[in-house]
């Protein structure tokens, strides 16, 4: 038997495999942490990594609504097309995904694979 060096660990020369078959497989680093460490974990990427890019995303789509918003406020009805329609849409629209996204979608932190 060849014995098989990683960064960490070697199989020995004396281990007999019964079965005589190798499997390689991968598990997420989260499957072996404990519920509680993984929620803290979880909790805190979310707060240090997820938020601040998230939040700004959001502040940004908010300020272009309002920003629209004030703009078209001045406006008499007969001015407006269709075009200034589209657009307030289109702004509601990014801060209803932003928002809906956040309830919905955070659960994508996969962890690393070993």
């Amino acid at each position: 038997m060849n014995i098989f060096v990683f960064d960490c660990c070697k199989v020995p020369q004396c281990w007999i495999n019964p079965s005589g078959l190798y499997r390689v497989g991968y598990k997420t680093l989260y499957e072996l942490y404990d519920p509680e460490v993984l929620d803290r974990m979880r909790k805190e990427r979310r707060e240090t990594v997820w938020n601040p890019g998230h939040n700004y995303c959001m502040l940004i789509a908010v300020q272009k609504l309002s920003e629209f918003r004030r703009q078209q406020s001045g406006k008499p009805p007969e001015d407006c097309s269709v075009l200034p329609e589209l657009e307030r849409q289109n702004y509601e629209a990014e801060v209803a995904v932003s928002t809906e996204f956040v309830a919905k979608c955070w659960c994508a932190d996969l962890s690393v694979l070993i």
